[in-house]
This record gives structure tokens, C-alpha cells and sequence, in this order.
């Protein structure tokens, strides 16, 4: 799904994105019963929102905030979903998304710790993403 560049104030609209955001959001909760749907659609989706909503702190901090409370899940497979989401932000925005490192850290610390190897498999490639925009070890050294 892209959106055209001049469909950004559409996206923009508080009307617009608060009903699109947590939609999108909570989709990754269906990870456990649909993870090529929520890869093949919902990663996209979500990382074109970012993409055309860059520029609006208030909605990058609603949606960072969301992809959160799903690394947060009690499934393994809602957490998996979720930091993948996330690093593909990260590599849809770049530096920009860095601001939002001091909420992110304690959350994907916990990933890097998770019972799940394939949470920590995914927190670990997240971790990874992040630093090809904040240097190499800066992120690891956060984290411990």
C-alpha cells in the first residue's frame, strides 16, 4: 500500500489518523494466527503511515507508543510482530525515530531477555536496525 505524497494532510487529520493508527497498531496482535498477513500487509501499512505522517511528533509518539504496548504481549508471537514492525520504521525513517530511543530501551531490553528465543531473535535484529543509524554498540551499550 503506498500513499501518494499529496495525500499527507488527509493522513495528517487527528479524524484520519485515530482511527488508522490503532487499527493498524493492534493488527500485529493477530501475528499469532495470520504472521504472512500481518508481514505481507500490516508491516507495510504501517511503515507508510510513518512515512507520510513524518513531520507530526504527536502521531509518531502515538504510534511508537502502540508498537510497544504490543512488544509487551503476553504471546511470544504478538512480540515477534511487533520489533519487527518496529525496525521496519526504523529503516522507513532513519535518525528520525532515534528521539523516541529513551521509551523504547527499557521495552526492547526486555525483548533481549525474553523466555522466547525467537523474541530475543527479533529484539536482537531490531537492536541491529536501530544502530545502522546510531552507531555500532551504542544501542547494546544502552541496554546493559
Amino acid at each position: 500500500m503506498a500513499f501518494k505524497s499529496d495525500d499527507h494532510d488527509f493522513w495528517q487529520s487527528p479524524t484520519t489518523f485515530n482511527k488508522i493508527a490503532p487499527a493498524l497498531t493492534t493488527q500485529l496482535a493477530r501475528a499469532p494466527t495470520s504472521a504472512l498477513a500481518v508481514r505481507e500487509y500490516v508491516y507495510p501499512a504501517l511503515a507508510e503511515l510513518v512515512g507520510v505522517t513524518q513531520g507530526s511528533e504527536e502521531h509518531a509518539k502515538v504510534i511508537n507508543g502502540k508498537v510497544l504496548e504490543q512488544m509487551k504481549a503476553e504471546n511470544a508471537m504478538v512480540r515477534i510482530a511487533a520489533a519487527e514492525a518496529l525496525k521496519d520504521i526504523y529503516a522507513q525513517t532513519g535518525e528520525e525515530w532515534l528521539n523516541f530511543l529513551p521509551e523504547s530501551v527499557p521495552v526492547i531490553a526486555e525483548l533481549m531477555e525474553d523466555e522466547d528465543e525467537g523474541v530475543e531473535t527479533a529484539a536482537h535484529l531490531l537492536v541491529v536496525g536501530i544502530e545502522k543509524h546510531l552507531g555500532d554498540g551504542e544501542l547494546q551499550a544502552m541496554l546493559t
